[in-house]
C-alpha cells in the first residue's frame, strides 16, 4: 500500500497563546511589578537557590521552561505517515437476466445475462468511464461476473470475487411461481410467519453485516481512486437503508435499485454515507424483465 510522507509543522505561537482580556491586562500596581521583576531575575542562564539534593544548583524557572519548550518543539517536528484510501465506492447492480420461465433464481448457478442485460452492463461501464476507478469486486454469480466484465475492460482491471456481496439466500429458489401465488400452498405458510426477519430467506440484518464488512474492507484496502462492487438488488438496498438509518423491513416493490443502476457511497468523518444514485441503462428499463431476484 502506498504511504504518503507528511512532515508535521510546528504550530504558530498564536495557536497556543492564552486569550487576552481583563484578567491578563488589568493587573497593575505592586503585584504586577513584582511579577515583572521576578521574570527578569529568572531569565535564561539564571540559577535558583533551589538545590538538586547533592548540593548542585538547578536552573531557574525561566531556564527550565525554555528547555522544556525546546524539547516539545523537537518532538512536534517528527514525521508521520498518512494512508490514502478509496475516494468513493459504487455499488452496481447486474443487468437483465435471461429467465424466460420466470424462475426465482436467487443463488442458483447458471443464470446469465440476456442480450439486453449485456447492453445494460456496457452502458453502465461507459457511464463510469470518466471516474478514477482502481478496484473492481463482484459477486461470484454468473450474472454479476458478466456485468463486471465491461468495467474491467475499460479500466484494465481484474475482477475480484467476494462471497460477502452475493445475492441473499431464499427458500423459494427454483420455483416458477411468484407474487401472490407463493401463498397458495398451505405447507409454505410457516415461512411467512415473520416478514420482518424475513423467515423465508436470509435475515436482513445478516445481509447488512456481510455487505458493510465487505464495503469497509474495500475502502480500507484500496490505495486511492474509486472502487466498484457489482452485486444484487436486495443486498444493495439493505446497505442503502442501513446507511440512512431506515428500518430494514420494506416492500420489495418499492426498492430503488433498478437493473444496472449505480449507488455511490463515500466515507466522511469515519462514517459511510450515500452520495448519489443513477440509472445509466434507463433507456432500456421500460422493456426489461426484472423478476427472479430474492
Amino acid at each position: 500500500m502506498r504511504m504518503r510522507e507528511v512532515t508535521a509543522r510546528k504550530p504558530t505561537e498564536s495557536a497556543f497563546a492564552a486569550p487576552v482580556g481583563p484578567s491578563r491586562l488589568g493587573r497593575t500596581g505592586p503585584f504586577r511589578r513584582k511579577r515583572v521583576a521576578r521574570r527578569h531575575r529568572g531569565g535564561e542562564g539564571a540559577v535558583s537557590p533551589e538545590s538538586s539534593g547533592d548540593g548542585a544548583m538547578v536552573p531557574a524557572r525561566g531556564a527550565r521552561r525554555a528547555a522544556s519548550q525546546g524539547r516539545r518543539s523537537r518532538h512536534r517536528r517528527r514525521s508521520y505517515t498518512v494512508r490514502v484510501v478509496a475516494r468513493a465506492l459504487h455499488l452496481v447492480r447486474h443487468g437483465e437476466v435471461y429467465n424466460p420461465a420466470g424462475v426465482i433464481y436467487g443463488r442458483l448457478p447458471g443464470f446469465r445475462l440476456s442480450d439486453r442485460g449485456r447492453e445494460m452492463a456496457a452502458m453502465t461501464a461507459r457511464a463510469l468511464a470518466d471516474l478514477p476507478v482502481t478496484r473492481l469486486v463482484a459477486s461470484p454469480l454468473l450474472r454479476t461476473q458478466q456485468s463486471a466484465q465491461p468495467i474491467a475492460e475499460i479500466f484494465d482491471l481484474e475482477v475480484e470475487q467476494d462471497e460477502r456481496v452475493i445475492e441473499s439466500a431464499n427458500r423459494f429458489e427454483g420455483r416458477v411461481s411468484s407474487g401472490a401465488a407463493l401463498f397458495s400452498d398451505p405447507k409454505d405458510w410457516p415461512l411467512f410467519r415473520n416478514p420482518l426477519v424475513p423467515t423465508w430467506g436470509e435475515p436482513y440484518r445478516a445481509i447488512v453485516v456481510r455487505m458493510r464488512e465487505a464495503i469497509r474492507e474495500v475502502f480500507a484496502t484500496t490505495d486511492s481512486g474509486d472502487a466498484v462492487i457489482v452485486s444484487h438488488q436486495l443486498p444493495i438496498w439493505m446497505v442503502h437503508r442501513s446507511v440512512l438509518g431506515k428500518p430494514l423491513p420494506h416492500d420489495p416493490r418499492r426498492r430503488r435499485c433498478a437493473l444496472s443502476s449505480v449507488t455511490t457511497f463515500e466515507r466522511r468523518d469515519g462514517r459511510i454515507v450515500e452520495t448519489a444514485y443513477s440509472d445509466p441503462a434507463a433507456p432500456l428499463l421500460a422493456e426489461a424483465v426484472d423478476r427472479g431476484a430474492a
